[in-house]
């Protein structure tokens, strides 16, 4: 059979390195999952199984044994001699018609948050009155993103509805999630799927602005930049809170030979020379959209597949190659996107921006001005009161509202206490970093307590290696 896999693959694909039944764990690459949160290039958790790399064509045999592949696209950057008014316009004449395509007159459920990417996506729906916006916020949360989504969707004159993320929900739907994402990336700070049945009662199809923030903007910093800095740099941004400590305690608990710092950086240096850009903002861009976007956000977005069909504009054919041609100062600072929106729909551009909020996207700059500062140490100082006073910290993530209160310690610690989990990393280490969760750190150790978690419920839910391979679910996805 041939596969040809998208630029972005929305579904992880599956081969077999060599033929026969047997499934090994690959305990470096799990380490590496471990300390990221997914896994890189075709890594999974066994060494004969992989999966398919994003722009390829593959042939492979009725088992599923790779016979032959071929890269048919590579990320790089050809900018243009085109004027900044006409990047702003081929970029709006391509997500609208993008679009109009693929919802077409299906009923939109468009979730709404306090940034650009779903803004833009509702700047190119004004006037259909077929929009069903949502947002959510935590109970007891920040209540900052709903209020801001709240007005972009009057606005728009769209319908829009508010939900609750309530405590305590995870350990009610930690099965479901598992057998959608297959754990294949961490899955239980995310917040959809708490409210997914809800929102899809909402219309037909959800239209999700993922991807936006990394196609539409730049790297950060002044000056030339090597690819051994580069390296340093994507390591500084990939490694979670924690999570290396976790990688290093599975890769002594395993025995496994040298050091885990140099494998994973040699890891990611093998990625990066893979490709061919000079300029260091594309070839980030090119390496997240490489890595994290199929292998993070793809697979975890199957949750909204799942239940009704999902159309992604950001991660379409045409807008990754366009982006390939788009001068990097036109995409820095996320200027086509603020500017597509302020020339489509000006109310939604006055509406504050959450990253530099009260401000809008017409004065957003003045948020680290002179001016500013009074504002600043105000906010500064009320802060230091409440925690000087004891106040109860507002729930700014979903592991706060999971794992900890509400007997979810108790909880966490029964879902954790899985004896083939113990058995395949060791009891100490598992008891080692829920203790560090619980009693030194919750903030620096969820994440490692959120691997763990999810492991464990791989080994409650799913097949492993004992039991024959785990495979990738398959949902109807909008192209």
């Amino acid at each position: 059979m041939i596969l040809k896999t998208d630029i972005i693959p929305l579904r992880q694909e599956f081969y077999r390195s060599k033929s026969g039944h047997n499934l090994n764990w690959d305990y470096e690459n799990i380490c590496v999952w471990a300390a990221i949160g997914f896994f890189l290039g075709e890594d999974t958790f066994y060494k004969e199984q992989k999966v398919c790399l994003p722009g390829h064509a593959y042939e492979l045999s009725s088992d599923r044994t790779v016979l032959s592949s071929t890269p048919w696209f590579s990320w790089h950057y050809q900018p243009r001699d085109i004027s900044f008014n006409q990047s702003v316009d081929e970029f709006a004449d391509i997500l609208e018609r993008l679009i109009n395509i693929q919802v077409g007159s299906r009923k939109v459920i468009l979730p709404l948050s306090g940034g650009l990417d779903s803004r833009t996506l509702a700047s190119a729906l004004l006037g259909r009155s077929d929009v069903h916006c949502y947002s959510y916020e935590f109970e007891n949360g920040v209540v900052q993103e709903t209020e801001f989504a709240k007005q972009v969707a009057e606005a728009g004159s769209f319908d829009f509805k508010k939900f609750v993320i309530p405590p305590s929900y995870l350990w009610g739907k930690m099965e479901r999630m598992a057998a959608i994402n297959q754990c294949y990336c961490e899955f239980t700070h995310a917040r959809p799927l708490a409210v997914i049945d809800e929102a899809a009662a909402l219309g037909d199809i959800f239209l999700l602005g993922h991807w936006g923030d990394v196609l539409f903007d730049g790297l950060h910093q002044q000056g030339e930049i090597t690819d051994e800095q580069l390296v340093l740099l994507l390591k500084s941004k990939i490694v979670k809170k924690g999570g290396l400590e976790l990688a290093k305690s599975l890769w002594q608990s395993w025995g496994l030979h040298g050091n885990f710092e140099e494998y994973l950086t040699s890891r990611i240096s093998v990625l990066l020379k893979d490709i061919s850009i000079g300029h260091p903002s594309a070839k980030l861009r090119a390496f997240k959209s490489s890595q994290w976007a199929p292998r993070w956000t793809a697979v975890n977005l199957q949750l909204f597949s799942s239940v009704k069909p999902m159309a992604l504009p950001y991660f379409h054919e045409e807008l990754c190659k366009f982006i390939c041609t788009v001068p990097e100062e036109y995409l820095a600072d996320r200027r086509i996107q603020i500017e597509y929106i302020k020339r489509k729909t000006p109310a939604l551009a006055r509406v504050p921006w959450q990253r530099f909020a009260p401000y809008s996207l017409y004065n957003h700059h003045r948020y680290h001005s002179l001016t500013d500062w009074p504002r600043r140490v105000v906010n500064k100082m009320v802060s230091e009161f409440d925690r000087a006073s004891g106040r109860v910290e507002k729930i700014a993530m979903n592991w706060q509202l999971q794992f900890l209160g509400n007997g979810n310690e108790k909880k966490l610690e029964q879902f954790l206490d899985c004896p083939q989990l113990q058995s395949f990393i060791g009891k100490p280490v598992i008891d080692g970093f829920f203790h560090k969760f619980i009693a030194v750190d919750s903030r620096h150790y969820s994440h490692p307590v959120s691997m763990l978690v999810t492991l464990a419920a791989m080994f409650r839910y799913l097949k492993t290696p004992d039991n024959h391979e785990v495979n990738a679910v398959n949902s109807p996805v909008i192209r």
